[in-house]
């Protein structure tokens, strides 16, 4: 057994990608830090932590299928996808929470809950959040 400290508040998303040679941890202290097990030392620090969605608590953490992207998100209706180093690939579009008919918007308009990739069709996912809407998301 092995314990990694990862910060002062909830952990509350960890992802391994499919090489298994690099672990990536969200929490409650806005971070999300990225460990390399091939380089990690014996205090098992991340090699790099950073802020991806500008001080909001993070939810979740998934790596693709193909393990070259990651998707992250948190209390809010944005997620954002990162290369396999932390860099910026895109970001999802909020919705519009003023139309009447919230079947035209193009995203959700309140915070996600849950996402999972598409293990077959690698360029999509699909999310749920707290509006009641089911999204299919293709890149």
């Amino acid at each position: 057994m092995l314990n990694i400290s990862n910060g002062s508040k909830l952990v509350s998303g960890i992802s391994i990608d499919s090489s298994g040679s690099r672990m990536l941890t969200v929490g409650h202290d806005f971070h999300l830090n990225m460990h390399d097990f091939a380089t990690m030392d014996s205090k098992f620090k991340p090699f790099r932590s950073f802020d991806p969605l500008e001080d909001v608590p993070l939810r979740s953490i998934k790596h693709s299928p193909a393990g070259d992207l990651v998707m992250v998100y948190g209390g809010t209706s944005l997620i954002k996808l990162l290369d396999r180093d932390g860099k910026l690939n895109c970001a999802c579009m909020r919705g519009d929470q003023y139309l009447v008919d919230m079947n035209q918007t193009k995203g959700h308009v309140s915070a996600v809950n849950s996402a999972a990739w598409n293990p077959i069709d690698l360029d999509c996912f699909v999310t749920c959040g707290m509006d009641s809407f089911i999204t299919y998301i293709l890149m």
